[in-house]
């Protein structure tokens, strides 16, 4: 006499495919967006980091795991942003926050928008944190030469003896240099009425 038992599994082996996927895509868009993204547990230590945030530092990405952020990189304003995260549960995102790396000094000041997301259990507690870095040096150092090119050409035209106008894409007067206003003795404010 044998007695058999059998157990329908289809729902569960279709869970465990869409599971599958998920994790796949997931780890797609980990592993290739352009941003640096690190997994850090509540201490702050690496869980893992994606190719471009080992990149960024000149490392394999299995450097991380295991080591603590603030042991690598540290920072006391930074680790009491993360330490407020882990206690409050609040997201924090900061944009073109100055960064110097210790270990290349040589790199000389960068400039970072991050932003730095709790991952909670179902009890709400911080278990982890997700650490988003999009490196914004460039259009920053972009920015300062901007403004310093507009003080130069603002000194210049104060200063000619050439008359100067500037308007908007609106055609409305926007500048009007003091060459003008000794000639005609208006003002900007005048010339725009």
């Amino acid at each position: 006499y044998v007695n058999l038992y059998g157990r329908d599994i289809t729902k569960r082996k279709q869970v465990e495919e869409a599971l599958r996927k998920t994790t796949e895509l997931l780890e797609t868009i980990f592993d290739s967006t352009h941003m640096l993204t690190a997994y850090m547990d509540s201490q702050f230590n690496f869980v893992r980091v994606n190719r471009a945030y080992a990149e960024a530092d000149e490392r394999e990405s299995s450097f991380f795991p295991g080591k603590n952020h603030f042991a690598l990189y540290p920072n006391a304003e930074n680790e009491a942003i993360f330490q407020h995260v882990v206690e409050t549960g609040q997201p924090y995102f900061a944009a073109g926050k100055p960064f110097e790396y210790a270990e290349h000094p040589g790199r000389g000041v960068s400039y970072w928008d991050w932003s730095l997301v709790p991952v909670k259990n179902p009890g709400g507690a911080v278990t982890g944190l997700v650490l988003t870095v999009v490196n914004i040096t460039e259009r920053k150092r972009a920015e300062e030469a901007l403004r310093e090119s507009e003080r130069k050409l603002r000194l210049i035209a104060d200063n000619t003896t050439e008359v100067v106008l500037a308007y908007n894409m609106d055609h409305r007067l926007i500048y009007v240099n003091p060459a003008l206003e000794k000639l005609t003795g208006y003002t900007v404010a005048e010339l725009q009425e």
